[in-house]
């Protein structure tokens, strides 16, 4: 009798706990996410790929096709945080120096650059806050002396839309 009762309140737990979390839906309440959405990059640079992501926080990916290495800038637009080359990722440590970060010329960005939306949740179960936008963002980098943006927006959805990808042109050799 015992282990059921412990049983029983373990089940308990680990229910309230997904529910609380949004891992399984309740009825009448609907749960949402915030999407980064990429308006435009000026000016337009062959082999620098943005992409729009599914991550609920608000984020998009980066990939450095351009044969050079690109520097993104921090949210206030005037520190380099992230160096994309075409074969590795690098970040600042506090001494400025850069930090091997992964092995790859993709890089998914949001907290630090500003994209992501970190206000208080819109009231989830009404619903009258989808496809309403949170916040206007620009990314600020550079690809070797050539300085870009990112132009996006972050917007409140209760279920995700489809990702479109932003491809420019390939680079030219």
């Amino acid at each position: 009798m015992r282990a059921q009762r412990i049983t029983l309140l373990l089940l308990c737990f680990v229910l309230s706990a997904l529910v609380s979390c949004g891992g399984i839906p309740v009825p009448g309440v609907q749960y949402g996410a915030y999407l980064a959405k990429i308006d435009r990059v000026e000016p337009e640079i062959p082999g620098l790929i943005v992409k729009e992501t599914t991550a609920v926080v608000g984020a998009i990916t980066v990939i450095n096709e351009t044969r050079r290495d690109i520097y993104i800038y921090n949210e206030e637009g005037y520190e380099e945080i992230l160096k994309i080359t075409p074969s590795e990722v690098l970040r600042k440590d506090k001494d400025g120096q850069w930090v091997h970060l992964r092995s790859s010329n993709v890089m998914s960005l949001n907290w630090g650059v500003g994209i992501s939306y970190d206000d208080h949740s819109p009231e989830r179960p009404r619903g009258q806050y989808n496809g309403q936008v949170m916040k206007e963002w620009v990314v600020h980098g550079r690809v070797d002396d050539t300085p870009f943006k990112i132009i996006g927006r972050t917007v409140y959805y209760l279920h995700l839309p489809p990702t479109p990808t932003r491809t420019p042109e390939p680079a030219k050799e």
